[in-house]
């Protein structure tokens, strides 16, 4: 039976399912069989035992693909800033201009990915901000590297033009 999550309490662990034919189910953590948390408004597949919805599954595809920094569901925060972690870190590499921008927000959300998606049972946030990280890490290191150049030729040039004097 499918059906969408009117709301869920996680201090009590109890929730409610309306289901398509506009009965109200309600149901328990413990029925909850897809990684993060239940959320409202999500479509879910679910059995009914007992008057109360059973082995409830979050319907693949419609989780959404907006961007979440609420922080009601850390599963989805966490991969929003995976997710932006990633995408800042290789525009730093594409847009060079902005790339010292990108990298502060790559780095930072990269962060606070890694550490809400380290507990959840789906990795795949952790890993995206992982990357974001070690890329962000890369470019940084050229960045620097083209800094100590840049100084390293300023420095030849000005004792080479002081030695000619």
């Amino acid at each position: 039976m499918r059906g969408t999550i009117l709301g869920y309490d996680a201090a009590s662990g109890t929730g409610a399912i309306n289901d398509l034919s506009g009965g109200r189910l309600k149901f328990t953590r413990d029925a909850w069989r897809s990684p993060g948390e239940p959320v409202a408004g999500r479509l879910v597949d679910f059995e009914v035992a007992e008057g109360e919805a059973t082995e409830i599954f979050l319907v693949p595809g419609s989780g959404g693909v907006s961007l979440d920094f609420s922080g009601d569901d850390p599963a989805r925060t966490a991969m929003t800033a995976g997710i932006v972690s990633l995408v800042c870190a290789v525009a730093s590499f594409i847009v060079p201009f902005v790339g010292p921008f990108t990298l502060v927000v790559s780095i930072f959300f990269g962060i606070k990915g890694k550490n809400l998606g380290r507990e959840l049972p789906d990795k795949t946030a952790y890993y995206l901000s992982i990357a974001g990280l070690v890329i962000s890490g890369i470019a940084l290191a050229i960045v620097l590297l083209a800094l100590v150049a840049c100084a390293g030729v300023i420095g030849v040039v000005g004792l080479s033009s002081a030695t000619w004097n």
